[in-house]
């Protein structure tokens, strides 16, 4: 079975519109843990990449920390793809901690496809950003809020959770844990911030 751009382009807008229906075929399709493992190491290969990119050609003083710190696009690869591995349990324990019915092969599903959708996404708001840079911070906050908008309607259809507000909250909480390990895997790798001694 091939997959048109048509069919792409309405997957997309399925996801970030009804992300509850989409995230609930996924679940249900028949796909090998193998094969979601794959396509879990592409994403984060061509995520590292997209990402030392844009940090290296962004404006300089737009980031908290000096460029030429970051490790090489094969590092940055790495941490993706060790930051995307990490998800896969705390998006699978911390639903099951409040009381979540969602499987560990169903919490690595719901990083598959969101992680594919937050590319498309990031990729578009780069595009539309070069292309209109007066657009740049309503792309950015498009973008912003419809990831959190799918990540939160994946979660709680993952648990079978009601409340996406209360999802919410418990994603804003895990994420200021994840920032702050992120913080100490930069800063044993030397990446200081700007103006640090």
């Amino acid at each position: 079975m091939s997959l048109t751009f048509s069919d792409f382009w309405a997957l997309l807008r399925e996801s970030v519109l009804r992300p509850r229906g989409v995230m609930r075929r996924f679940l249900d399709a028949p796909v090998s843990v193998g094969w979601l493992w794959q396509a879990l190491v592409l994403l984060a290969i061509i995520a590292g990449i997209l990402s030392w990119g844009e940090f290296v050609t962004g404006p300089k003083g737009s980031l908290p920390f000096d460029p030429s710190q970051l490790p090489g696009p094969a590092v940055m690869s790495l941490l993706q793809f060790g930051f995307l591995a990490m998800l896969v349990p705390v998006a699978h324990l911390a639903g099951r901690l409040f009381g979540g019915t969602g499987t560990p092969i169903g919490a690595l599903k719901l990083v598959v496809w969101w992680q594919a959708l937050t590319m498309v996404l990031q990729t578009a708001e780069l595009v539309l950003f070069q292309a209109f840079p007066f657009l740049g911070l309503l792309a950015v906050i498009v973008t912003f809020a419809a990831l959190f908008w799918t990540l939160t309607n994946g979660v709680a259809e993952l648990h079978g959770f009601a409340s996406p507000g209360l999802v919410l909250l418990g994603i804003i909480g895990t994420g200021v844990v994840l920032i702050l390990l992120a913080s100490f895997i930069l800063a044993a790798l030397g990446v200081a911030p700007m103006g640090a001694a």
